[in-house]
């Protein structure tokens, strides 16, 4: 009899998160290359959920799928009530894997002989925004930022062609903007910061995702002490008339005040811009 060896393949993030709606929440083609050349020949056991994730069953695998619907049958595929029963269609098998989702790996990590485990660094929860504040040259920077960017296009939100990629990072280009060499690349791996003036062109969210304006232009108050009523009043309109174009909102140049983050977050502002990051995370995470 061949001994195998059990092996449990993932990919996690620091925080332990292997995936969102049964779906992988990053696309890294080092680590999906690394998936196909380890499991290609090789028994894949997995549930229910995850396999109908994916487009099609794996090619060039055994593809096992532990489900307690007795009902479930797919043409190609071996379909079992339980992971021992699973377990018995790899005994020809010298290294079965068990490759998601979450149920399955607690039911299989106290059996498994080996882990095969990618490490991504970074706790995914939400998108991170990177600002680029363009002081001058704004075609011959984009370019050259495109080219330090495009090896890492892998993590970004970005559109080729007409068609979305989704990442985990946002590039948002600020200051002198890149419009005429953005508009005319065919892959836009950077967005545009706009303006309250750019609001009526109707540019698309892909182009253009955030509309950003000074805080004391939109409260037309010169002084932060004279932020009355009156003042909140324009800066919640300016919010909602963002939103309704379906762009988020970022006021820059705010005050550095809890009081008036509370106001801003009632509002549902997207971004609250600050120098002082340290006490704007104690801030959000007290209201947590």
């Amino acid at each position: 009899m061949i001994k195998n060896e059990l092996t449990i393949i993932a990919a996690a993030s620091t925080n332990n998160i292997i995936g969102l709606n049964n779906k992988l929440i990053w696309d890294i083609p080092r680590d999906l290359k690394r998936f196909k050349d380890l499991t290609q020949g090789h028994s894949v056991i997995m549930g229910r959920k995850t396999f109908e994730s994916l487009p099609n069953p794996l090619p060039n695998r055994t593809n096992i799928v532990v489900t307690r619907n007795t009902d479930y049958h797919y043409n190609g595929v071996i379909v079992c009530k339980s992971i021992e029963e699973a377990l018995n269609h790899c005994k020809s098998d010298s290294q079965p894997f068990v490759i998601g989702g979450g149920e399955i790996y607690s039911q299989t990590i106290n059996i498994v002989d080996k882990i095969e485990l990618t490490r991504i660094y970074k706790d995914y929860e939400g998108v991170f925004y990177l600002w680029i504040d363009i002081k001058s040259y704004p075609n011959q920077t984009y370019r050259e930022l495109r080219d330090l960017l495009f090896p890492f296009r892998e993590m970004l939100n970005y559109y080729e062609k007409g068609k979305f990629h989704e990442g985990k990072v946002t590039v948002i280009l600020s200051g002198d903007r890149p419009f005429e060499a953005l508009q005319q690349d065919s892959l836009q791996l950077m967005t545009l910061d706009g303006r309250l003036s750019d609001l009526e062109k109707n540019y698309p969210s892909y182009l253009m995702p955030f509309i950003s304006e000074n805080a004391g232009k939109v409260a037309q108050v010169e002084d932060y002490s004279q932020v009355d009523a009156a003042a909140l009043l324009r800066i919640s309109s300016f919010i909602r008339r963002i939103h309704d174009k379906g762009k988020k909102a970022r006021l820059w140049a705010t005050p550095e005040d809890e009081n008036l983050w509370i106001k801003l977050l009632e509002m549902e502002i997207d971004l609250i811009n600050t120098d002082k990051l340290s006490k704007l995370q104690k801030f959000l995470l007290k209201k947590k």
